[in-house]
């Protein structure tokens, strides 16, 4: 036996079994030991492979840089011949299946509009019928003309080609969209020229553009908006004070020049490039114009400049004309004011917090809003095309600035419960973002910069974001026959269209995201902001298409010199057009001027009596109320008021930790700010919705002294989706007017009394947003009834409405 000890404890013990099988803890300290040493040997033999890897991946890469230099040295270089995309990446099978995906989606899409809608510019798939949004051109069927062709749906494309040959009409007594006719129809047509060389959509092209030509008459060469396409009457949309739209104004460029160069004449190039050379002899230093531009005087109205609607195009065409003349000195000028307005886009860059999201302010004036719209999510794509033409340093800072705003652009989608992106988006401290106009209508944007970004790079990060977005479509948009949008991103309510640009853009860029590089290579092809594909043709210093080189300076007409008459000066005939148009419209607002000023004069009798109305029906409720409560007393009790209609609710808590569908519940109530204020109604509806955002909120029971201290001091009203001031009688008549609402007292009357049509008065009211309450809130998480902040306060809420307006 004291042998048998003297071996344990002796220096061999560790080698004995019996040694660890006697004490647990010794046998798992052994295991422990064994287990992190073998991970320690699988870690360091995989770095060792990881890097093998690495080195030979490193190694491909300077061997085919090498050969780049070569090819660089050995082609004498070509006229502005840049690298733009990587290497052909080798189709693996899942792009193949994903690609196939698409194209079933596309076939759907299509089927359902050859079956229901054939011919209509737009199908709406849940009522089965077509719509004519565009005068009746057939949008979708040209928008999708070149999706066809790519996608290799050849009995599709033939039956959309006989359409155009024998159907195709541009003789419509209707006022088109120069902007949407051009790049939709126009762009569409030639695109499918270009890549099908049949004349037939050439001519086509070329007969509506002739239609279109008259809306650059103008004085400055800034042309209007709108065009009757029989009469060839231009004009801008009342809404613009008169002004044309930058991006209207200033996308035609690539399909105007691109139509000259088919053609041989120089008649739409001229038109359209004149407008960037009259837009940059102003062009300020930042390179920003705002989204409203004079025809008259050829600058800039004061208005909000943006990257999102009304302005995102226009610095879109600048970077592609340039790409479209192959990149020569011919084309610098379109390559030097994009810069300059680059160096002004960096001045709206913001990160959010706090998970630091880079989004695109919009400016109005000297402030910055804190709001990016879906469109704007062009904006990557364009940066990572446009950053080849810097430096290194400049070229790596774009392409990384176009990363992070495709990584904000692709969590707009994440961020929501239906995986799609809404309209706009707001940015505030600690929110990172919250989505603003809550539908989806099929947009591309993000997608067409996913598709750059993967060409660009070979990242297949970006597909995958890209396949996750169609996945999103085809679990929400997707119906029996077509493609609609959402109502709204958060409950998927659906409606009722599917718009011409999913089958002409989305699809089509997410189609080419799962295909080779070489199908329509961006060396060879540059795409319009609808998505239809240009070919790239070398420009020259000098050159002039359709120039005859014996052309001579045409005279002025008039009599003959020295004969001592008065010279006779022709005077065109759009002129005189334009100066009868001018006569009928100044005669036309003579009538209108009278017809308001007759019918204010009646408003205002009638405002009047209603309001006498109104106070002496306040005062007597007053009366019966005080009645009502000495009769109580008289016969020893007390009187109870009468179950409340009317509550106003105010947001007093942020989102943190806060649930989702709390979350849906405020946006639906429309609070979708801290210190916002709405009115509701009570119901048993709005009841239980109360109990479950009661932690976030405070209610209670205005008197009619509260609303009117509210809609009179921080009124605001929405017309046209947008926010007006109600400084006026006849931004309630214009709102409500068809409900017999016509001024602020009808309007407290409604709210007060929760009359017939609350719904459209309340509807009608922005959100009050409230000031920080005077002395601060006690205890916010807290219930009010505890001596905190939340929930319901009654007659108390008056109070603090006093503190807060």
């Amino acid at each position: 036996m004291a042998r048998g000890r003297s071996s344990l404890s002796g220096k061999w013990r560790y080698c004995n079994p019996s040694y660890y099988l006697r004490r647990p803890k010794r046998l798992a300290l052994l295991f422990i030991v064994f287990v992190c040493a073998s991970f320690f040997v699988w870690d360091r033999q995989t770095l060792v492979r990881e890097h093998e890897v690495e080195i030979l991946r490193l190694n491909e890469a300077v061997n085919q840089l090498k050969n780049m230099l070569e090819e660089l040295k050995s082609g004498g270089g070509d006229d502005g011949k840049l690298i733009s995309e990587k290497k052909d990446v080798p189709d693996e099978p899942i792009d193949v299946e994903r690609r196939q995906k698409v194209k079933e989606a596309m076939i759907h899409a299509w089927n359902s509009y050859e079956k229901y809608a054939w011919g209509h510019d737009e199908l709406q798939p849940q009522s089965k019928k077509g719509i004519d949004s565009f005068g009746g051109l057939g949008a979708t069927l040209i928008d999708a003309l070149d999706t066809l062709y790519i996608m290799g749906l050849d009995e599709q494309f033939q039956r959309a080609r006989e359409w155009v040959a024998n159907s195709l009409d541009f003789n419509k007594d209707y006022d088109a969209s120069v902007f949407e006719t051009t790049i939709r129809v126009v762009g569409g047509l030639l695109s499918t020229y270009d890549l099908s060389g049949d004349k037939v959509f050439l001519e086509k092209a070329r007969d509506i553009a002739d239609r279109l030509l008259p809306a650059w008459n103008t004085p400055s060469g800034i042309p209007y908006n709108t065009i009757n396409l029989v009469h060839g009457n231009a004009h801008n949309p009342g809404w613009t004070g008169g002004d044309s739209i930058l991006a209207d104004s200033g996308t035609e460029q690539l399909e105007f020049i691109a139509l000259s160069h088919r053609t041989g004449d120089p008649k739409y190039q001229q038109k359209a490039e004149n407008v960037i050379a009259v837009l940059n002899k102003t062009f300020p230093d930042d390179g920003l114009l705002p989204i409203y531009i004079s025809p008259d005087r050829g600058t800039g109205s004061y208005s909000t400049i943006t990257f999102g609607a009304m302005g995102d195009s226009f610095y879109e065409y600048l970077l592609k004309v340039w790409i479209q003349g192959n990149k020569t000195s011919a084309v610098r000028n379109y390559r030097e004011m994009w810069e300059k307005s680059m160096k002004g886009l960096l001045t709206l860059v913001r990160k959010t917090t706090p998970s630091s999201f880079t989004y695109l302010c919009e400016k109005n004036g000297d402030s910055l809003s804190d709001k990016m719209d879906e469109l704007a999510c062009f904006a990557p794509g364009m940066l990572a095309l446009g950053s080849s033409g810097y430096g290194p340093d400049d070229s790596q800072k774009i392409f990384t600035l176009a990363e992070e705003l495709a990584w904000t652009c692709y969590n707009f989608y994440q961020s929501t419960p239906t995986k799609l992106a809404g309209e706009n988006y707001f940015f505030r401290p600690g929110e990172d973002m919250s989505v603003g106009t809550s539908w989806n209508i099929l947009r591309p944007e993000t997608v067409e910069s996913l598709f750059y970004l993967w060409r660009l790079t070979g990242n297949r990060t970006y597909r995958e974001w890209g396949w996750n977005i169609f996945q999103a479509f085809e679990k929400n948009s997707r119906i029996e026959t077509g493609y609609v949008g959402l109502k709204d991103v958060n409950s998927g309510v659906k409606d009722d269209m599917m718009q011409s640009f999913f089958l002409a853009e989305t699809l089509k860029y997410l189609y080419l995201l799962f295909s080779p590089s070489s199908v329509i290579s961006l060396d060879e092809w540059v795409f319009n902001t609808e998505a239809h594909p240009l070919k790239i043709v070398t420009r020259h210093d000098g050159e002039h298409i359709g120039q005859s080189k014996n052309s001579q300076t045409s005279k002025t007409v008039g009599r003959k010199e020295g004969m001592g008459e008065e010279v006779m000066v022709a005077v065109p005939e759009s002129v005189l057009k334009k100066q009868k148009r001018e006569e009928e419209w100044e005669l036309a607002k003579k009538q209108e001027l009278a017809a308001t000023k007759k019918k204010n004069a009646e408003n205002r009798k009638l405002i009047f009596n209603r309001a006498k109305q109104y106070a002496k029906e306040y005062e007597e409720q007053g009366k019966q109320l005080v009645q009502l409560k000495r009769e109580a007393r008289l016969k020893g009790g007390f009187y109870v008021d009468p179950e409340a209609k009317l509550l106003f609710i105010i947001r007093i808590r942020g989102i943190n930790a806060m649930h989702p569908k709390t979350r849906s519940i405020l946006q639906l109530l429309r609070l979708r700010q801290i210190f916002n204020g709405v009115f509701l109604k009570v119901n048993k509806a709005t009841v239980n919705m109360l109990h479950r955002v009661e932690p976030y909120v405070t209610f209670g029971y205005p008197n009619l002294k509260s609303v009117r201290e509210l809609i009179y001091k921080r009124g605001f009203g929405k017309l046209t989706q947008q926010r007006i001031p109600l400084t006026d009688n006849s931004i309630i008549e214009q709102g409500l007017g068809k409900h017999g609402i016509i001024c602020v007292e009808d309007l407290i009357h409604e709210i007060i009394t929760v009359g017939p049509h609350f719904k459209e008065a309340n509807n009608f009211l922005w959100p009050f947003q409230l000031k920080a309450p005077l002395g601060g809130l006690k205890k916010k998480r807290n219930h009010y009834v505890e001596g905190g902040d939340a929930g319901n306060r009654e007659n108390y809420i008056n109070e603090l409405i006093r503190r807060m307006n």
